[in-house]
């Protein structure tokens, strides 16, 4: 019996000596995990942080010698000139390690103040490409478009402090327009959003449409309601219709869409005071080229590009160098520029067509407000040759007019 308890105890330390062993065990490899962790942090410290510190602190506590800038020929301004601020030149010390490897030059950045580019223009006018273009060769800003609402449609103050509420002070606007006469043609090539326009004759029966479309009987109850919020962040009576799946428009998608023709859902823009529809698109993209032009009366930092300076390869370039010259955003040039072509959508402008076209516009375009955006009207589409003689033609209001349907107008 003494034999039996002498087995149960020995048996007994022996599985606390084994509990022991496995705890210490445990505790040691605790304390083997801390000190790699606490290694490891300073080890990474030293290799990818360091550098980047070490070389900001230099340039920061330099010391440079005193000059008098009425010696030296420095003007008192470049003395007091505000320095980058710290985070911007890690932002470019970054930047240029990676300029390395995607940018063949990097011009630095020396402000902070924008922070945000956005694209406005018209449709068939290339937003798209240049939002990727700027993409491309601003690092150091995020690109979109639109501020108010999206970037094809009317921009109000009003409806920036309804749906947004942006900062306009760190945001740049700029405004993409494109001449009427290329802009008129392509949009009936290609009229987006403009779904009763879509598939017309010609370009006499596309200019003389009104500028709207057709939409249901509730939709007009809910265009009716003040204050109601419609789609593309409208109020009721700014479009039609105020719903995008509104049932008519549905419908007529689908006919269009039936008939193999592409279209995207409607969105006619009414006049933003009279609230309402334009009577041809003529005079909707008098309202709308108002309109960007009086964003300079609320927007802080905005500038106006013509969509055909980004045509040429130099375009771009130019473009980017203005931005950088102007704002100091920081570009990142890469090794060729991209330019904007219209080839997919726009007619053949030699056409005989379009030649009557060029003088009915020329006679009945907007010119006052063209000419604030540098667009000129083709005075040499207001003669024509007889002989060895010119003559001025004579303008009618009309599109349907005989004088436009001829090679030559009397």
């Amino acid at each position: 019996m003494l034999f039996g308890i002498g087995e149960r105890t020995l048996a007994s330390f022996g599985t606390m000596g084994s509990k022991s062993i496995s705890k210490s065990e445990s505790v040691e490899s605790q304390t083997t995990k801390w000190f790699l962790l606490m290694t490891a942090i300073p080890l990474f410290c030293i290799v990818f942080i360091l550098p980047v510190l070490t070389s900001d602190l230099r340039h920061s506590f330099q010391i440079q010698p005193l000059t008098n800038p009425l010696t030296t020929g420095v003007g008192l301004g470049d003395l007091n000139k505000e320095q980058p601020s710290r985070h911007i030149r890690i932002q470019n010390h970054l930047l240029k390690k990676k300029s390395n490897q995607s940018c063949i030059s990097y011009k630095r950045r020396t402000s902070d103040k924008i922070i945000s580019v956005r694209v406005i223009g018209e449709r068939n006018s290339g937003t798209s490409f240049l939002i990727r273009a700027l993409s491309k060769h601003l690092p150091n800003v995020t690109v979109g478009g639109g501020l108010s609402r999206g970037r094809h449609w009317f921009q109000s103050a009003e409806s920036l402090k309804i749906f947004s509420n942006e900062d306009l002070k760190n945001i740049l606007v700029i405004v993409l327009t494109r001449s009427p006469y290329e802009w008129i043609l392509n949009m009936q090539e290609n009229p987006r959003n403009a779904i009763s326009h879509v598939g017309l004759p010609d370009w006499r029966h596309f200019v003389s449409k009104p500028w709207t479309t057709r939409n249901s009987i509730r939709d007009k109850h809910i265009s009716s309601l003040k204050g109601a919020h419609c789609q593309e962040h409208f109020l009721s009576g700014e479009v039609i219709p105020c719903r995008r799946h509104d049932t008519v428009a549905v419908q007529l998608m689908k006919t269009i869409s039936d008939s193999g023709l592409s279209v995207a859902y409607p969105v006619y823009e009414m006049h933003p005071k009279t609230h309402k529809a334009f009577r041809s698109i003529k005079d909707f993209r008098r309202a709308k080229m108002l309109n960007f032009y009086n964003m300079s009366k609320w927007v802080p930092n905005i500038r106006f590009i013509q969509a055909e300076m980004l045509t040429t390869n130099d375009g771009l370039l130019e473009t980017m160098q203005m931005l950088q010259n102007d704002y100091s955003l920081g570009i990142c040039e890469g090794g060729e520029m991209e330019k904007l072509s219209f080839k997919q959508y726009l007619a053949d402008p030699r056409g005989e067509e379009n030649k009557n076209f060029f003088k009915w516009y020329s006679c009945n375009g907007h010119w006052p407000i063209e000419e604030k955006f540098g667009y000129r009207r083709k005075r040499e589409s207001l003669y024509y040759s007889k002989g060895k003689k010119k003559f001025k033609f004579k303008c009618s209001a009309s599109p349907f007019d005989s004088k436009y349907s001829r090679k030559s107008g009397k």
